[in-house]
């Protein structure tokens, strides 16, 4: 029997863990106050530094 498994991205698992990461968290509320300079949220809500995750 063949079976298929289907696993998250490894961007979307980043993203996820991102979530529950406090440093992330914190950075985060920065970014969305506006007093962070090179972090920015993704289109799919991952946080990235200068374009990158």
């Amino acid at each position: 029997v063949n079976s298929i498994q289907v696993q998250p991205t490894l961007r979307e698992r980043i993203r996820q863990e991102q979530a529950s990461d406090e440093f992330i968290r914190t950075i985060d509320a920065k970014v969305r106050a506006g007093g962070v300079e090179g972090f920015h949220r993704g289109a799919d809500g991952a946080l990235e530094f200068r374009g990158r995750i």
